[in-house]
């Protein structure tokens, strides 16, 4: 049978246990950088790009840019003298598809600037150290990098699984060990001690004081996926030295060997290294189970990998059904000034985006048995939320005429 994995770039140094790009060039960097007025600009766009939330002061980065000049000016200048000081981080939970809120720790938008003007100078010099087996928030590399590799390793006969995610890895993260990781890394004294406020910044309680933490680096803040990344480099070290094909996102990982008493062993060791050396626990799929083989499936960033291919796992297209309503009405909303009757046209506003954005990330597998079947639960949701259509059978051919894209239509 013809394999109908895509074919992609190989985790050379996973295979093969090679060394990463030594970082020399991270022993160059100074604070001046970081405080360049025109980094500080651009930090300012990123953040503001991003959409976020205001931080506890309430300030969002609208009312932030009205006075912009002047709130760099002050930033810059309390980055030089080294007065900077991060203010409490503002605790969010943030509601789920699947009813199960997210809780993230909010820096001021004042504060997200001054991160991403550090993650500006810095990101290159520290990632140029990583091994390739990780792809989760790097620059240049993403998902579709680690789902190619995932397959790449397939077609190489390696079908016994190995699957985990290190639990409340970002909450967890040892502050003292993460701080040394950081001064191994960048030798600048100024830099070391300005990331050691953004890590060791409190909680803002209920009361106005400051809850201090020893532990984790906040879901919400900037710089916290470069963070979670150094301290997990670690890990990539630990089952590249030891021959273990490892491919990891961010807090997801997976191994993948040719056969079972190989998996077993490399997951016992894994997971005793994730608690002992690294002070994290990981969560691995299956319970007792902890090796499965490719005849059983597996689901790993949102995809299902059998034997032979791959396809949406249940979840993601379960997930894309669920949330779609919301995305609508909001899109709606955004609207409503202007459109005052639901109309195919805008509803399709809100849905081929969404549709759109899920098949460029699904591309990789699929098939038009499962876009059929979701483009069948997208219809009745627009026929639901277009009520002004009234006067007209809404049907499958009508709202394609109105301009509603399909899944199916992409193939």
């Amino acid at each position: 049978m013809k394999r109908k994995y895509p074919k992609g770039r190989l985790c050379r140094h996973t295979l093969k246990g090679e060394s990463p790009r030594n970082s020399k060039s991270a022993n160059r960097i100074h604070l001046d950088a970081i405080t360049d007025k025109k980094n500080l600009y651009e930090a300012f766009r990123k953040v503001k790009e991003n959409k976020g939330k205001p931080g506890i002061d309430k300030v969002t980065s609208d009312e932030f840019e009205r006075d912009l000049g002047t709130n760099l000016d002050t930033l810059q200048s309390e980055l030089i003298k080294g007065r900077y000081s991060p203010r409490p981080l503002r605790k969010l939970r943030i509601p789920q598809w699947n009813n199960k809120p997210r809780q993230i720790s909010i820096p001021t938008v004042r504060d997200r600037v001054a991160q991403q003007a550090v993650l500006n100078v810095i990101q290159d010099d520290i990632e140029a150290g990583f091994y390739d087996c990780s792809f989760g928030y790097r620059k240049g590399i993403g998902a579709h990098d680690a789902i190619k590799s995932i397959c790449d390793l397939i077609a190489e006969g390696n079908h016994w699984i190995v699957k985990g995610d290190i639990k409340g890895c970002f909450d967890n993260i040892p502050h003292s060990r993460l701080l040394e990781l950081c001064s191994n890394s960048i030798k600048d004294r100024e830099i070391t001690s300005l990331l050691k406020k953004m890590i060791t910044a409190g909680l803002a309680a209920p009361d106005d004081h400051e809850q201090i933490q020893s532990l984790g680096t906040p879901q919400g803040a900037v710089i916290s996926p470069l963070l979670a990344n150094l301290y997990l480099h670690q890990l990539d070290a630990f089952a590249v030295t030891r021959g273990f094909n490892l491919v990891r996102y961010a807090d997801d990982w997976l191994m993948l060997f040719k056969t079972q008493e190989e998996a077993q062993a490399a997951a016992t060791k894994t997971l005793g290294y994730i608690k002992g050396a690294l002070g994290l626990t990981s969560e691995v799929k299956g319970g007792a189970d902890t090796v499965s083989n490719l005849q059983q499936e597996f689901t790993f960033l949102g995809y299902t990998f059998f034997p032979g291919g791959m396809k949406p796992s249940q979840k993601s297209q379960k997930k894309l059904i669920a949330t779609l309503p919301d995305k609508i009405h909001k899109h709606l909303k955004e609207t409503e000034n202007v459109h005052k009757s639901h109309t195919i046209e805008l509803v399709a506003g809100g849905v081929n985006p969404v549709l759109k954005g899920w098949y460029d990330y699904y591309s990789l597998g699929g098939g038009k048995k499962i876009y059929r079947t979701i483009d069948k639960e997208v219809r009745k949701i627009v026929r639901h939320v277009a009520r002004d259509e009234k006067h007209h059978p809404v049907t499958n051919t009508y709202m394609q005429q109105r301009g509603l894209l399909s899944l199916e239509s992409f193939l």
